[in-house]
């Protein structure tokens, strides 16, 4: 795998690869193995796990993060939609994001889409935690929990409401319908 800093994307190919093998080991649909591939290599990596070359650690990420989902029934939706770098596939349509996608959550009707938190290039708040609808139209953007310039969210739960973590260590729940914080406890 080539030399990445922390936060960028997934190389495509690496997710179509990786994709492909959760398919194989573990018979599920297209949809739900790429969606799977990209939080696990995106999870794998957030906890130091590459060390030298990808094809050395696949079988890692599969066993570590997948097999654990899997079992644990964590991953067993229904849900059609997954993402590649900055498109954002729902029901075979591709709408382009204005950034690179991180991780997503589905529900119903939205999708809520967590983007990289370093894609911002430092230009302040990054408000980079939004819900769209099954369109790609924006429903809202996630208020943060405080006024701190360098905040964005590092990491979202699949729940409803919708719990994510930002940079400066806050947990916040978050209400689906409208974006607006309902809690926020300080974790650091």
């Amino acid at each position: 795998m080539p030399k990445r800093s922390l936060g960028d994307p997934i190389p495509r190919a690496i997710v179509l690869e990786t994709a492909h093998h959760i398919q194989e080991m573990y018979d599920v649909p297209e949809a739900r193995s790429m969606r799977l591939a990209a939080r696990a290599l995106n999870a794998y990596e957030s906890k130091g796990g590459w060390v030298n070359s990808y094809n050395e650690e696949i079988e890692s990420v599969l066993e570590v993060v997948i097999s654990k989902w899997i079992e644990n029934g964590l991953a067993a939706d229904a849900h059609d939609s997954w993402f590649e770098g900055e498109d954002l596939i729902v029901s075979g349509k591709r709408y382009k994001m204005d950034f690179p996608i991180y991780d997503i959550a589905e529900y119903d009707d939205r999708i809520v889409v967590l983007f990289v938190y370093s894609a911002d290039d430092g230009i302040g708040q990054f408000k980079n935690l939004i819900a769209v609808d099954r369109e790609g139209n924006e429903i809202w953007k996630a208020e943060h929990p405080s006024t701190d310039s360098s905040s964005a969210y590092m990491k979202i739960d699949h729940s409803d409401p919708v719990v994510a973590w930002n940079f400066s260590g806050h947990k916040c729940s978050i209400d689906l319908d409208s974006g607006r914080i309902i809690d926020t406890v300080f974790t650091k």
